[in-house]
């Protein structure tokens, strides 16, 4: 199939911005600055509604499949790790997929310390989310996964996760969202660069960028599924007096 054109890119933004604004390609600096701005903005908008909570795009949420080994317990995770968005899953030999339940640093240190755990490897049931502070702050920070027991062999885990972004440039040319956002990025962007930038700036464009982003978000969700699957987590099903226990969870983690 071909692709399809209709959206923009950066070069795009640019001389639309450019041309709103009334600055040559000698201002491209600033300019970006600005789209960058609108840019975040539109990843990250603000809450539309009382609730509080702001609306995560689908594209933002990819599946990470990730290659646990025998005898390693820790993984690190990719640059663009942002958090977890949901369970984790292991693929077992008979293709069946089996939660792994998300605790916290605390508990995998409760875990790590029971008598049998320095000699207890099988497939993982538990795992946790830990930050890795950057020696120097010479890199990004970046995100570990710990997971216990140790493996005992190679298992494929599955996940969502929310997926940062960089800024656009020449070296990252296309916004997410493809062409069903392209206009609502374009107005964002026209949004930011006027409002830092222009001494005139009329409070038009950020209704029109709160028209476009309503619309936007009320596509996206449709493209959410209308359902989540039977209720049957099979969380009362693992054996051991340690799986059995009923974990109390704070937004998904347990304590």
């Amino acid at each position: 199939m071909p692709d399809v054109t209709s959206g923009t890119d950066y070069n795009k933004l640019l001389e639309v911005l450019n041309d709103s604004i009334g600055w040559g390609t000698g201002n491209n600096t600033r300019t970006a600055r600005g789209l960058n701005r609108g840019y975040k903005r539109f990843l990250h908008p603000k809450p539309q509604d009382r609730s509080g909570v702001s609306h995560e795009w689908t594209f933002l949420r990819p599946i990470l499949t990730l290659e646990v080994k025998a005898d390693q317990r820790d993984y690190d995770l990719p640059s663009n790790f942002g958090r977890l968005d949901g369970d984790i899953y292991y693929a077992h030999d008979n293709w069946a997929y089996y939660p792994i339940r998300q605790v916290s640093q605390g508990r995998m240190f409760e875990l790590q310390q029971y008598p049998w755990s320095g000699e207890s490897t099988y497939w993982p049931h538990f795992a946790s989310i830990e930050p890795v502070i950057p020696e120097h702050n010479t890199t990004q920070q970046r995100w570990r996964m710990q997971v216990w027991p140790t493996p005992n062999q190679t298992y494929s885990l599955k996940f969502r996760y929310h997926a940062l972004q960089d800024d656009l440039g020449v070296d990252n040319l296309y916004p997410l969202g493809g062409a069903a956002h392209s206009d609502t990025i374009e107005v964002a962007c026209l949004h930011s660069l006027h409002q830092f930038y222009d001494d005139d700036y009329q409070n038009h464009w950020a209704e029109d960028f709160e028209n476009r982003l309503a619309a936007s978000i009320s596509y996206d969700r449709k493209l959410s599924p209308t359902t989540h699957g039977r209720m049957v987590d099979g969380s009362d099903g693992l054996h051991g007096e340690y799986y059995q226990a009923d974990f109390i969870q704070y937004n998904g983690v347990v304590p």
